[in-house]
């Protein structure tokens, strides 16, 4: 069996009542080796708990996620293109970070270098500064591969 089907059993039991420790008991008994260890089904039962939907690799977007990431793609345009400094013209002091720090925080590290993304994509369409380039993402990546690396979260 493959992990996501196995996910969807964990699930299934947790929702019947079962405690993760029942749950890895039973797949035990059913499944022999193929079980997943007892620390897998603990954590999986967790993250169901905590109202994640599926067990795929991909985290399904809420309505109040997607709101939220566009509120801060909005605000990443605006610190970026309008309330930044230029020194020289090859300094910058911005505080874009800021709404790209937040998504990461709130929504995971993925989804903090897709709003990063797509925040520096529509704000070289609507307010081009120069051509767009988009080597000038890897910042981003070291940003948001950074913070999680500091506070030891799995990317």
């Amino acid at each position: 069996m493959d992990n996501i089907g196995l996910r969807g059993v964990i699930r299934y039991l947790g929702l019947k009542g079962l405690s993760p420790k029942e749950v890895h008991e039973d797949m035990v008994e059913t499944l022999g080796e193929g079980a997943p260890s007892y620390s897998m089904v603990k954590k999986w039962a967790a993250e169901f708990k905590r109202g994640r939907e599926n067990g795929g690799i991909y985290m399904k977007l809420s309505t109040k996620h997607l709101t939220i990431l566009s509120v801060l793609i909005a605000m990443e345009i605006i610190l970026s293109r309008f309330f930044s400094v230029t020194f020289w013209s090859v300094s910058k002091l911005s505080f874009a970070f800021i709404p790209l720090y937040m998504a990461g925080t709130y929504l995971g590290p993925k989804y903090a270098f897709l709003a990063g993304g797509i925040a520096d994509l529509l704000g070289a369409i609507l307010f081009p500064i120069m051509a767009y380039f988009p080597g000038f993402l890897h910042p981003l990546i070291y940003l948001v591969v950074g913070k999680n690396i500091v506070l030891q979260k799995k990317i």
